[in-house]
């Protein structure tokens, strides 16, 4: 059987939408052979949820739900040079954070269960509707995935590649049932340098799984509209991951148990990894109040028999994250931080997905 047949030569349904210019062609991400995993299509945009769920959450939530932070393409092609055309509606650029990891994008190779970076598409300094920017790759076929940015919106998403070139569709996942992660901006991925250095980008890249990003800079508090969305999707595992978000250590405990409730009645086989916060150390903000709650939730599951529940202990896993410098503003993670978040929490999920 060949293997790089397109699909199109077997069902002309399947035939791509193009766009050509310049010796170009501009492949439209949500068309096959192109493949996008981690969002929706809703109302024009990508989204992570349903604006339905999200209104009912909270004002500032429905806007944060249209940046594209976990999403990716994927698809094959030989040609030597990757552009990305994008419509960008909305753009944050912030002063702790790289625009490359904002607005950009950055490009991998999948070999076999390998990941190997290839280079990054950088958006222009000034903040613009659409742009188009191009990466040199070595010739030959590549399985290429291509991660969205973290803290922007896209309308549309063309990938370019030389005229002639083949494109087809990428490879799956070796799991392609997602993890789901639910949390704050740290999950949404504040402050990596660039979209693929979040720890699920690494922990994806890791164990060549796919996931759901839910991190909601500031907006991630437990609604019970969200949760019970959450609740409802066909997942490999949850992360519960979002004390950063509560303001005292009460709210959270006003919510904590009933999110990880929601979820663990709904899906009684689904394994769940709550986590307290990685900046444990923060001067201003002690994290073990709330690392205690997120305890006490653990510990009462434990209780009542769950067995397929896991507790990431930020005062055993994250006790000098601070001090050890692996933040940019002494909350979000650098990428030496993500690193180590991805080291932690990929200890629990490869044994889960194994």
């Amino acid at each position: 059987m060949n293997k790089n047949v397109d699909i199109s030569a077997v069902d002309k349904n399947f035939a791509a939408s193009v766009l050509e210019e310049d010796g170009i062609e501009y492949y439209d991400a949500d068309q096959a052979p192109l493949r996008v995993y981690g969002l929706i299509r809703e109302d024009g945009v990508y989204a992570r949820v349903p604006s339905e769920v999200a209104k009912q959450a909270s004002e500032q939530l429905e806007m944060l739900n249209h940046n594209t932070a976990g999403g990716r393409v994927r698809l094959k092609t030989d040609s030597d040079v990757i552009y990305i055309k994008c419509m960008m509606p909305q753009s944050w650029r912030m002063r702790h954070m790289a625009d490359a990891g904002s607005s950009g994008f950055d490009v991998y190779e999948v070999i076999g269960k390998k990941h190997l970076y290839l280079g990054v598409i950088l958006p222009p300094r000034e903040n613009v509707k659409e742009y188009t920017e191009k990466i040199n790759v070595p010739e030959g076929m590549h399985d290429i995935e291509i991660n969205m940015p973290l803290y922007s919106a896209a309308g549309k998403v063309y990938v370019g590649v030389k005229k002639g070139s083949r494109v087809l569709e990428g490879g799956r996942y070796t799991y392609e049932k997602p993890i789901v992660y639910y949390g704050s901006s740290i999950t949404q991925g504040a402050c990596a340098s660039r979209p693929g250095n979040t720890y699920q980008g690494m922990i994806s890249r890791r164990f060549d799984t796919n996931y759901i990003n839910l991190g909601y800079s500031g907006n991630a508090k437990g609604h019970p509209a969200m949760i019970k969305y959450i609740s409802t999707l066909d997942m490999s595992i949850f992360v519960l991951d979002y004390d950063h978000n509560a303001v005292t250590p009460e709210k959270l405990k006003d919510t904590h148990y009933a999110a990880y409730k929601t979820v663990r009645d709904a899906q009684p086989g689904l394994p769940i990894i709550m986590a307290s916060r990685t900046d444990f150390d923060k001067p201003l903000q002690p994290g073990k109040p709330f690392r205690d709650v997120v305890a006490e939730t653990y510990e009462r599951a434990i209780a009542e028999g769950d067995k397929n529940v896991y507790f990431i202990d930020g005062e055993k896993e994250f006790k000098h994250f601070v001090r050890e410098g692996r933040t940019v503003d002494g909350s979000h993670p650098n990428d030496l931080g993500f690193e180590k978040m991805a080291k932690v929490f990929g200890k629990i999920i490869g044994k889960l997905l194994k």
